[in-house]
């Protein structure tokens, strides 16, 4: 599966909306596939914005957040 049903569009970090003006991915990732108790899925896309930033997101069980931003 790992399947996007839209390009992304708009990042919002702090409150601030940016439109994202390229991106790639996603990866999927199984981390810690060794052990059910840590064990976790998620992927990873990398993403431009207008503002001339690029950020590193990561996506496990619907919920969104940013892992790295390169300025």
């Amino acid at each position: 599966r790992c399947e996007v049903s839209a390009p992304p569009a708009t990042l919002v970090v702090r409150g601030r909306p940016a439109a994202v003006t390229g991106w790639t991915g996603p990866w999927p990732a199984d981390e810690r596939w060794w052990d059910a108790d840590t064990s976790r899925r998620r992927a990873r896309f990398q993403v431009t914005t207008d503002g001339g930033a690029a950020y590193l997101l990561a996506v496990e069980g619907g919920r969104w957040h940013v892992e790295a931003v390169y300025d």
